[in-house]
């Protein structure tokens, strides 16, 4: 999980009450705000970067309202503006697109299964992807 306060520790739960994950995430997520309000700027688009790769690597089911309102936070502070949903769902089921993101000298790769799903994570439509043949 995206843990910039370094919080969380290792613990497995047999059996999940929602509303109480809810109520937890709430509370994680106004002290993750709290915490992102007192970085600088070039911190927070470390930040808004390590957060990004995420929700971009990982699919996120259990702490989705956690996610988003972390993703409005960056929203409102004009970061991650292409990137609109915390999920991207697939659209169809063979992989068939490596991209590589280079984020301020992060590099990470996600395997897409469409077209839509890369524009979905990038914000380009398709006609302003760049398509490089191995």
């Amino acid at each position: 999980m995206y843990d910039p306060l370094k919080l969380l520790t290792f613990t497995v739960n047999f059996d999940i009450d929602a509303s109480s994950e809810g109520v937890a995430g709430e509370l994680l997520a106004q002290k993750v705000h709290d915490h992102l309000k007192n970085l600088s700027d070039e911190e927070l688009v470390e930040e808004s970067t390590k957060f990004f790769q995420w929700i971009v690597q990982k699919r996120i089911t259990t702490h989705l309202a956690y996610a988003e309102s972390i993703l409005v936070y960056f929203h409102s502070r004009n970061l991650l503006l292409e990137k609109k949903k915390v999920q991207t769902f697939k659209k169809q089921q063979k992989p068939r697109y490596v991209v590589i993101y280079d984020m301020n000298g992060k590099v990470f790769s996600k395997i897409y299964n469409s077209v839509r799903e890369i524009q979905e994570d990038t914000g380009k439509k398709p006609s302003k992807l760049c398509k490089y043949l191995l």
